[in-house]
């Protein structure tokens, strides 16, 4: 202890350890640049709230793009892309016969796009992508409630996998000009493995979950 005692004592002569002037900043100046950073910040999640936006608008776009393409091939060959019966006939053996029936089936999902390209309604085969992320699939009786073929938005092709916040879900749809959920052309879906109300309850959207759980369906 005297050790340290000693090693304080000689460290406490030395004034210049405790009076040397440190410079730094006034509370005046860190006020303007606490003020400069919260306005840069609003504007990044400003940015980034447009950003979404615009991306949910796209999404209003594909789904009448697409939906309108399925129209013109059902009015053109009385079948639905993916389901055609005749398609090798039509396009050759690049592609693959759906079995005709009028809903599309697992293994015929792919063939929806490539049906849509080789009669050069759509610019792409593959299946098609959403500017705020996931895929829009062609799915017959996505769920018990929904039957029907529909256009789905999810995050995985083929799936109900959930994609959007209830927010997100909101803004789409209001895009659409559109407000509840299953009202109007687009309808909102709770994803797959989300717990009940995750996405709508009592027949609003839940934004107290910030949290994907939605996922949009279109019938065709």
């Amino acid at each position: 202890m005297r050790v340290y005692f000693k090693i304080i004592k000689k460290l406490c002569k030395q004034k210049k350890l405790f009076t040397t002037k440190v410079p730094g900043f006034s509370l005046i100046e860190l006020s303007f640049v606490m003020i400069i950073v919260g306005i840069i910040m609003a504007g990044v999640f400003k940015g980034q709230d447009l950003l979404d936006t615009a991306r949910l608008q796209s999404c209003v776009s594909d789904f009448n793009r697409y939906r309108l393409a399925i129209m013109a091939y059902y009015d053109q060959f009385g079948q639905l892309p993916g389901n055609d019966a005749n398609a090798t006939r039509r396009f050759g053996s690049t592609t693959t016969n759906g079995d005709g029936k009028g809903f599309i089936t697992k293994a015929e999902q792919p063939l929806v796009w490539q049906h849509l390209y080789l009669a050069n309604l759509i610019d792409s085969e593959q299946t098609p992508t959403a500017r705020i992320g996931g895929t829009i699939s062609a799915i017959t009786n996505p769920t018990a409630q929904l039957r029907g073929n529909f256009l789905i938005l999810s995050k995985t092709p083929g799936t109900l996998a959930p994609l959007l916040t209830p927010h997100q879900a909101m803004i789409l749809k209001s895009r659409a000009g559109e407000t509840k959920p299953a009202a109007g052309t687009l309808q909102v879906l709770e994803g797959d493995g989300v717990s009940v109300g995750a996405c709508v309850s009592s027949g609003e959207y839940n934004l107290s979950n910030k949290n994907p759980a939605c996922v949009i369906a279109v019938a065709f």
